[in-house]
């Protein structure tokens, strides 16, 4: 036996501000870093390179698109003067590409960059975890006039390394051997970007210092083969000295150069943002200067928008967020070159700027907390902005606690409130979870808002309900506190019981989790599990004591106030289980008292079991309170999907039985009863039996609701099952008929499963959930899974559950333990529209390979969609069917008659209850259609006669 491991809600951590469409985060490494290059992730999320003040060693991390840190690595060689990242890509093969340089001058402190006297360039190869593959020193003819080296993907996979300014060509393999290499033999040229072309050819830009009409540095672009031969040379010249620092090839065939514009000779005016515009030929097209920013500026990317403008992204004096000095800034112009907007970010200096498939734009930068007193700190800062260069610069801040003293106010008595959800409404909506302190935020743009704290149990009052207030500027923020009070002491407990499959003559593990999500600790807490007959308990995590009957005790003790822990017990499926039968496992954690008011209940408690006996099927309906029932309590039987039966008990005295009994046919049989009005939470009395004799059609146990409404009970019903999509999402209840049919406001049971099917270890795995508009996000409930995760919100209505470290082997390695799996409970939105659609899929991310998408679980919000069975009592028809849909019906129906010969007179007859006539229908054809209208709700009784006598006889329901 393993000992109980307890953890701290261990499966909740801290949401940030991470919103899919935007955001800007800080990374604070503990010294001084800016970022310097940046590489989209093939599944969102950057690579990032930030020079960190140790001089020696930079930092490479990884983040997700969520703003959220991945891993990060420290990367230095045995230099004494520093060390910087020259350029960053993705290569062919999905690996990192990087190049350093180490200098034997050092200044830290952007945005001056490493003097170049004496460097040494690396290539380094890693994989998307920042592990090495290999490293080289590149061989550069000229290395103490470099102060940079590039790198680009070639068409054949290789790489094209370019070192600036002296403009040497290195081609290397993706091993990292050199295949050629080549010289620029252009006087006084110097080499600055290198461009890949959709021509197989290479595009490379650069200065001369050459003077041209009035004295100024020229461009120069070359175009080169995929061998490094010379195709043409073109020179720009300007009366004032330009440097191109970036180039992109732009959807239209042409090539779009931007940089800087520099005074004159005599220094007078400023540094300009510039673009220049050519096609693949190297012939003008337009040039265009922004003077209008002032002060100066400097440029870190350059790249086209979704819509066909252009950003230029990087400084300006003219403009910062946090004091005086340099202005994050993107200046968005048309396919023109004319000005269309200006947007401001609340960082200081851009210094690389990447895109991803789907238009977001990556920005890495530096952010300084700008004092004028030492010590300064600076820290690597990333912004994601969408396809409009928006990144939401308006922060929404605040803390959640616990007003122990009762005054709505703050105090040195309250504590923070962790995993409540945080509602953001109005120009935008998105909900949070607090972190263990409490505190929450959210970044959004100008306009109005409103924030609304949702209490996890109905324990807690709120000072206030609801905080609203405008932003009419960007890069404003608001601090929230936010009090809330305890008006019960009780603990909450909850219990999430699963396993990921079950197989006939194996072994299957099932995964316990529970939690106190009350206001006081559970004291001698303890779980009842009760098992499926065809399950056999022979190992568990912790102790464990078996009561007879299938079920089994396991003691926690002490359960604290937001404590959670998980157990595991293993069972293995009889072979005597037919295949495809159903396994119900149900986990019952006490204490199980709510503590909350049960005005109206007269005491009574109903409860149902049931009995395979031979040829029947007897159910019981138990009065198991302290008191008679207060009315008549309907019930029902279903046999598969179809209303069997149905009636009411009038009267069940203390301790009472009413046994039902019915014929056994060999199909899946379901009673629910009605629960004595305002019974304490949420039960609804039901049990199912299948398979009881031969011949039993499998697959109808979960097709409705269970009877694990309530926190403290979960139920867990499996088909063992032959082979399975190993990843897949599952859903429960299943529905009814075809299209799945499910009553409003049902909860829904998800399952995503995973498997490592790859060819290594997967280190962290993320499933991304997108909900359907019909559910409601501040419903949902975590349940148990096969490992540790963090839940998080990174979008409206986007679930993520993140594994980190979970070490998954890949199934080649350890079948068994490449598996995992997540489970979680969720509530539709308030009385969704009847015909409504509720589709759901997931994306699974290993590490960082594309994501595997799971099939689409679906379900049809409907009502008076199960159907009530009709009996042909006349031999004679044996082959007749009768079908009548809608049943119940509220204005029409239509009754069908199958197998039946049609030329003699046939008709259908309705009663009431006490057998008075109501209605009477000739069959025409086939099929009639009956009207409910004029009809008072309630239990009709049918008969369909012809010349034989009676062919059928049943009910149909009317309702409004």
């Amino acid at each position: 036996m393993k000992n109980l491991i307890t953890t701290t809600c261990f499966f909740f951590f801290l949401l940030s501000a991470s919103f899919s469409q935007g955001w800007e985060r800080e990374y604070d490494f503990g010294d001084y870093e800016s970022i310097s290059k940046l590489a989209v992730l093939p599944t969102g999320g950057v690579i990032a390179g930030a020079r960190w003040g140790a001089q020696d060693e930079f930092k490479l991390f990884a983040v997700d698109d969520d703003g959220e840190l991945v891993w990060q690595k420290e990367i230095g060689h045995q230099q004494p003067n520093g060390l910087d990242i020259s350029d960053l890509l993705i290569s062919t093969d999905t690996n990192i590409i990087m190049i350093t340089l180490t200098a034997t001058t050092f200044n830290p402190i952007p945005p001056d960059t490493i003097t170049a006297y004496g460097n040494k360039f690396f290539i380094h190869k890693l994989d998307l975890l920042g592990n090495q593959i290999w490293e080289k020193e590149l061989d550069i003819a000229h290395p103490f006039y470099s102060d940079r080296t590039v790198v680009t993907n070639t068409h054949d996979g290789n790489l094209l390394v370019m070192s600036s300014p002296q403009g040497e060509l290195i081609k290397i393999n993706l091993d990292g051997d050199i295949l050629w290499s080549n010289e620029i033999t252009i006087p006084d040229f110097k080499a600055g970007e290198i461009i890949s072309s959709p021509d197989n050819s290479f595009i490379i830009v650069g200065q001369s210092g050459i003077s041209g009409t009035v004295g100024g540095e020229d461009i120069i672009v070359i175009k080169i083969d995929a061998n490094g031969n010379l195709i043409w040379e073109k020179r720009y010249e300007h009366e004032n000295s330009q440097w191109i620092r970036e180039g992109i090839i732009t959807s239209d065939d042409h090539i779009l150069l931007g940089g800087l514009l520099f005074p004159n000779m005599a220094g007078a005016g400023s540094i300009d943002f510039y673009l220049l515009k050519l096609d693949l030929d190297g012939n003008f097209i337009w040039e265009i200067t922004y003077p209008d920013l002032m002060g100066t500026e400097d440029i870190g990317g350059l790249t086209e928008l979704r819509n066909g403008d252009y950003a230029i992204i990087g400084w300006s004096d003219t403009f910062s967020t946090n004091g005086p000095g340099h202005g994050a800034v993107a200046r968005r112009v048309s396919p023109n070159g004319n000005f269309v907007s200006d947007n401001y970010y609340s960082c200081e200096n851009i210094y690389d700027v990447a895109q991803d498939a789907s238009g977001n734009i990556y920005m890495g930068a530096l952010y300084t907390n700008r004092n004028y007193g030492l010590p300064q700190s600076a820290n690597a800062y990333i912004i994601k902005s969408d396809s409009n260069l928006v990144s939401r610069s308006n922060l929404i801040q605040g803390n959640i606690s616990k007003d122990n003293d009762f005054d709505c106010q703050n105090s040195a008595n309250d504590y923070g409130l962790k995993n409540w959800f945080i509602n953001l409404s109005g120009d935008f909506s998105n909900y949070q979870l607090s972190d263990s302190s409490g505190d929450f935020s959210f970044r959004v743009e100008t306009g109005n808002y409103y924030v609304k704290a949702i209490p996890p149990i109905p324990y807690w009052d709120l000072c206030s309900t609801i905080d609203s207030f405008t932003f009419n500027n960007e890069f404003d923020t608001v601090n929230l506190e936010i009090s809330a009070q305890a008006n019960i002491e009780c603990p909450w407990m909850e219990v999430s019981i699963n396993t990921p499959i079950l197989r006939r003559c194996s072994d299957s593990r099932y995964y316990v989790q529970y939690c106190n999500h009350g206001t006081l600790a559970a004291d001698s807490a303890f779980i009842r599990v009760l098992l499926d007959p065809f399950l056999n308990i022979f190992d568990a995590s912790i102790p464990y004591t078996s009561l007879g009957g299938n079920v089994y005790l396991f003691e926690l003790g002490l359960v604290g106030i937001g404590q959670c822990g998980q157990f595991t017990f293993d069972a293995e499926v009889s072979c005597n289980a037919a295949l495809g039968q159903t396994h119900c496992v149900e986990a019952h954690i006490y204490p199980d008292s709510l503590c909350l008011p049960t005005n109206g209940w007269a005491g009574a408690s109903i409860e149902v079991s049931g009995i395979c006996v031979g040829d029947s099927i007897h159910f019981n309906i138990k009065n198991t309170g302290s008191a008679p029932t207060s009315q008549p309590l309907e019930y029902i039987v279903i046999e598969d999907d179809v209303i069997l039966y149905e009636d009411e008990i009038a009267f069940l005295g203390i301790g009472e039985v009413r046994e039902i009994i019915i014929e056994n046919t060999g199909a899946t049989y379901r009673m629910e009863a009605e629960q004595e009005p305002n019974h304490p939470g949420n039960s609804h009395p039901t049990y199912i039996i299948e398979g009881c004799g031969q011949g039993f059609t499998p697959g109808f146990v979960n097709i409705f609701p269970m009877n694990d409404a309530d926190p403290f009970i979960d139920i867990d019903c499996r088909q063992n099952i032959g082979s399975y999509d190993p990843n897949d999402k599952l859903a429960f209840p299943t529905g009814v008929h075809d299209e799945h049919f499910i009553k409003q406001n049902t909860d829904i049971e998800y399952m995503i499963r995973f498997q490592n099917t790859g060819t290594d270890t997967a280190f962290r795995v993320v499933i991304r959930d997108t909900l359907s508009p019909f559910l409601d996000v501040a419903s949902v409930r975590p349940g148990a899974s096969s490992h540790p995760y963090e839940f998080d919100i990174s979008g409206p209505g986007v679930l993520k559950f993140t594994f980190n470290d979970i070490l998954l082997p890949d199934s080649s390695a350890n079948e068994a333990a490449s598996h995992g799996f997540i489970k979680y409970r969720i509530s539709q939105k308030e009385n969704v529209p009847l015909g409504s659609e509720i589709n759901n899929s997931a994306a699974i991310y290993f590490d960082f390979n594309a994501p595997v998408i799971t099939n689409t679980t679906w379900h049809t919000v409907g009502e008076n969609f199960v159907e009530i069975f009709v009996s042909v009592n006349n031999k004679t028809y044996k082959n007749a069917a009768v079908n009548i849909y809608p049943n119940p019906f509220s204005k029409t129906a239509t009754v069908e008659l199958k197998g039946l010969d049609m030329s003699g007179e046939s008709t259908f007859l309705l009663y009431d209850p006490v057998g008075h006539l109501m209605q009477q229908y000739i069959f025409e054809n086939n099929k009639l259609e009956i009207n409910g209208g004029h009809l008072p709700n309630g239990v009709y009784i049918f008969q369909i006669k012809n010349e034989g006598g009676i062919v059928a006889t049943g009910k149909v329901v009317v309702v409004e």
